[in-house]
């Protein structure tokens, strides 16, 4: 899920938190929040798809493969893998003596993509706001 801004970033004012920032308390603040086709300013993977291909073509490796499925979704992993194995130990549930215990962690990780269609990490949040229509699955799951 892509969280969108309400007004176009830009350089030119860093001061503008509604164009530097896609959390979504601070974006629903804006008079422009929900007015470019996205409800509530958030973009799912079909969506975005979609305009990674009409803004960067078939870059799926030459091929004409998918930008977001080849490129940007592996990188996305890639960052996470590493993320997570930095903190493995700290993340460990092994109570030592025997005892196991089992237990699990939703983390929400935010990145961005730059416009050379690097994935940068910006943070990791141990209790992630989740979409709406996100929630029902991820309970499933």
């Amino acid at each position: 899920m892509l969280r969108t801004c309400s007004v176009p970033y830009s350089l030119e004012d860093l001061s503008d938190d509604f164009a530097h920032l896609s959390n979504h308390c601070i974006q629903e603040k804006s008079q422009a929040f929900g007015q470019f086709g996205l409800p509530t300013n958030e973009m799912f993977y079909a969506e975005w798809e979609k305009l990674l291909e009409a803004s960067h073509g078939g870059g799926g490796g030459g091929g004409g493969g998918s930008v977001l499925r080849d490129v940007l979704l592996p990188k996305a992993r890639h960052v996470i893998v590493e993320t997570l194995l930095a903190v493995r130990e700290t993340l460990s549930c092994d109570q030592g003596g025997g005892s196991h215990v089992s237990a699990f962690n939703v983390f929400g990780f935010d990145l961005m993509v730059d416009d050379a269609l690097g994935v940068k990490l910006i943070e990791v949040n141990s209790s992630p706001a989740v979409a709406d229509a996100l929630l029902d699955g991820l309970s499933r799951d």
